[in-house]
Formats: C-alpha cells, structure tokens, sequence
C-alpha cells in the first residue's frame, strides 16, 4: 500500500510526520483492529445485549382561559394567558414524576398483567422545545409493558390534572404507540462508534510510539538531526525466509551461501545492494584528506552499537572499491568480536594481534588477493587480554604509516564505539570516521553521543553509511527507487540468460 500524497507533508510538522509513518508502517494492523472492533460491537449488540423497547405518547395541557368563547379578542389577555401557560408546565412535569401518578400506574399495569410485583420499566416526561406538548416515553425489556405503562401514564395524567388542577383542556395529541425497532442497543450505530473509536486509538497509539520512537528512519532524519551527510544507503537484503538454507546451499562457501548476506558484489541476486555500495564507492573518492596526495585514504568503519552491520559493509566497501581498480587493505581492528574472516573464508589465527605482539612479520599477515586481485586483507588474529593496550602501541601507528604507501584505500573495521575506546584509538591513525547506522534499529540519542566522542578528541566524522534500509517502508519516492533497482538486476539477469 503505497501513501504517495502524503510525502509532501511529512516535512511541515514533526508529530504530523510521526503519525503519518506510523500509519504507513501499521496501517494493516489499524485495519484489522477497526474490522475486528466493529464485527465484535456489532455482534454484541445484536446476539448479546437484551433489546429495550420503547412506547410514547403526546399530550397537551390548556388553560382553561384558552378555551373561552367570549368573543373577546385582548391582546393583554392572551399575553397572561400565555405566561401562566408556560408558568404550568413545570407543575405538569412534577406531577407526572411523583410518586402518586406513579404508584396508580404501577397498580394499573399489575391488574392488567394480573401480577403482584410491579414490572421493571423506565419512565421520561419531556416538553418540546417552546411548545406545551408533553411527550411521555415508556421503555423496557418487554415490547407490550411499554405499550401498556405509557397507556396508562396517559390516562392517569389526564385525571389528575382534572382533579388537582381543574383543567379540563387536556388533549391526547398521539395515543400510546410503540416503536417497531427497538430502541437499544442499535447495532450500526454502536458499530460506526465503535470503529471511528477504535481508529482514533489505534492512531493514538501509533503516534506515541513513533514520537517516542527515536530509531534511524530517514536519511533526511539522520541529515537534520546529526548534521552529517548521508554518504550511502543499502537496502534490505530481504527476509530470512527468502534466504533460507537448503542442503545445496549448505556446500557452497559461507559467503555465497543464501543463508549468509555477506558479499553482494559476488552475487547476482544482490545486484541493487551492489549497486548502493558502487554509488557509495563514488561519493569515498570525494573524501579526499588534504594530506593525503600520495598516500592511501584511510577510512574507519564504525556504528555506535553492535549488530548494525558495519562489518558486512566494510567488507562490500572494500570489494567494491577494490573491484575499481583500486589497491585496497581491510584491516580488521575489531580485537574483541572479529567477524571479517566469516566474510572471506580466512583462517584468523594468525593476523593484527600476533604482529603488534612481536609474534610475526607484517608480510606474514597479510592474506593477498582475497576474492579479487586488488584486495588484501589483515584478520585480527587471536582474541588478546588487553586490545586496547595493542592498538595503542606506536607498533600499530607505523604499520599504518608504512601500508599506507602501497594501498590507494585501507578500511578499518573498528569495534562499535560506544562504551569502548578501542574504535577512537583505531581512528586516530585514520583520515575520519564513517559511521554505520542501521535502519529502523539504531537510536539517534546513541549515535549522537557517539559523535560527540569522536569530535571531543578531533576526530573528523564524514557522514553516516544507512544500513538495511527498507525503502518499501518509508514512503512512494524510495519505493520507486527500490522498484528502478529490482528491475535492473531482474533485466541484467534476464540478458545474462539469453546471451
């Protein structure tokens, strides 16, 4: 379901924006909560609640004066006639309601129904607005009591307004008549209450869960509120159901098998990924330190948190690049939680660790031509005591400084920041930091405290690389996009077949 109007208003007001992507993101659940409101409400109300009945009648109470004949036509007269007209209808309301019409009318149904208890029912006396007809509503659960207490409230009223009041001039406009329908409950009235009820709140709830929702959404969000460009976006790879693993699959390497997103370039079914990261490719060689003229553009991947996947980016960043013609180094400086080997199918037992421990030669590190003939790769080696201590070593500052010589581009996979100095001491022999942020996942209030690390110790930040975006989600422009990339890799695929 696509929202296409609504993108030109999600930038004038921030709760409008919130409510508006909360409806795009839950609008099926909204749907099925009114549907299922409305279908109980009318089902209640149809099987379930008891139906009341209801029967009225109208009357109307003279003044005596009213009914004169004396050809006299004085306006004075018909002036005070009328005031004590109106003067009466309070006495006639009290009258009906007390307790003395209402024991006779009690008397009167029991006789009628040949009952001793007096039946349950509910009744209302009112006056039409600036006239002096009384209406008079009997209502309960049985259709002829209705009938039979507003006959006999009629006909008790008129009596006792003779004997206490001397009026003859009342007048039964309407006899007692009892309503076909029932009065309540009315099944599609209550329905069309109970859904525009159920629409609001399910709206309310949506809204407060995305004000209060601080996740990645937007690029124009990440834009507005770090002040950092948005250097990439990579879409969603898809589903795990549309990655499931079959017993093929699972003799195939790591990094082409379907239950792994690893490296998209290698593979046909990610052409859009690959795509994103080839444009991200692009907009790195803009990032060009003023320093550097001859040496290598060292970058530093990095997310505030873990499980954005910064590790699958920095690996497809550095193929992709490399894949240009470049001369690339991935360095994987994550000390902790090394995760690039699962990406190459290298054995990290010997790699970064063993060379600023004294235990092997730089040479002897380095795996060259991994998966293409322009990317070298450096695993972190075995999991040392104290990571820290290591790449602060001036071991670590030279080896950058002396690989930087050989490489047009080298890509640190620093551990996630927050919490941790390893990734600032990683980033303080690079040429700045770009940070990985995962759609939908990661907290603004995070990154932002993340950032504020890296510009506390002159580090520079270039921009932010959004990470499994889902572009079908946010709205009608990225969704075409997404389409654009779909349909290219299905018509590059086609080609292939047919050649």
């Amino acid at each position: 379901m696509n929202f296409a109007f609504l993108d030109q208003l999600k930038n004038n007001s921030v709760p409008l924006a919130a409510l508006l992507r909360g409806v795009q993101k839950y609008w099926l659940i909204m749907l099925l909560a009114v549907l299922v409101i409305g279908v109980g409400t009318f089902y209640v109300s149809t099987y379930l609640v008891q139906k009341t009945y209801q029967a009225t009648a109208s009357i109307l109470a003279l003044n005596n004066k009213e009914d004169s004949s004396d050809g006299k036509d004085s306006s004075s007269m018909t002036y005070t006639t009328l005031m004590m007209a109106n003067l009466l209808i309070n006495d006639y309301k009290e009258i009906l309601s007390s307790r003395r019409v209402l024991d006779k009318v009690d008397a009167k149904v029991c006789e009628a129904k040949n009952i001793t208890e007096p039946p349950k029912y509910k009744l209302s006396v009112n006056f039409k607005r600036n006239t002096r007809i009384l209406e008079i509503s009997a209502t309960s659960n049985d259709k002829d009591l209705s009938l039979q207490v507003a006959t006999a409230t009629t006909d008790i009223f008129t009596s006792e307004i003779r004997d206490l009041l001397k009026m003859d001039n009342v007048v039964t406009l309407d006899d007692p008549k009892l309503e076909d329908a029932p009065v309540s409950p009315r099944p599609l009235r209550n329905t069309a209450i109970a859904m525009v009820l159920a629409l609001l709140l399910s709206g309310g709830v949506v809204f407060l869960k995305e004000i209060s929702d601080d996740s990645v959404k937007t690029p124009e969000d990440i834009t507005e509120t770090l002040k950092l460009p948005v250097i990439g976006t990579i879409p969603e790879a898809g589903s795990k159901k549309s990655r499931r693993r079959s017993a093929d699959d699972a003799k195939q390497p790591r990094h082409k098998r379907l239950d792994f997103v690893g490296l998209f370039s290698i593979d046909e079914k990610y052409r859009h990924i690959s795509e994103a990261f080839r444009l991200l490719r692009t907009n790195l060689q803009y990032l060009t330190p003023e320093n550097a003229e001859k040496n290598a553009k060292v970058f530093t991947i990095t997310s505030a948190m873990a499980s954005e996947g910064k590790s699958s980016c920095c690996a497809n960043m550095a193929l992709i690049t490399a894949q240009s013609g470049k001369r690339v180094l991935l360095i994987d400086t994550d000390l902790r939680k090394p995760n690039v080997q699962n990406f190459f199918e290298l054995d990290r037992r010997v790699g970064l660790v063993n060379y600023l421990s004294g235990d092997a030669k730089l040479e002897e590190i380095i795996n060259r031509q991994v998966v293409d003939e322009h990317l070298d790769v450096i695993l972190s080696g075995p999991i040392p005591p104290n990571p820290s201590e290591l790449l602060m070593s001036e071991t670590f500052q030279k080896m950058v400084k002396t690989l930087g010589t050989d490489y047009d581009f080298i890509f640190f996979d620093a551990p996630p920041c927050l919490n941790m100095a390893d990734a600032t001491i990683v980033a303080s022999n690079s040429d700045g930091v770009i940070f990985v942020l995962r759609h939908g996942s990661t907290r603004m209030g995070a990154v932002q405290r993340a950032i504020r690390q890296f510009q506390q110790t002159g580090i520079k930040v270039h921009g932010v690389l959004l990470n499994r975006f889902d572009m079908k989600r946010v709205g009608y422009g990225y969704y075409n996009y997404y389409n654009y990339y779909n349909y290219y890799s299905y018509y590059q695929t086609d080609g292939n077949k047919e050649a």
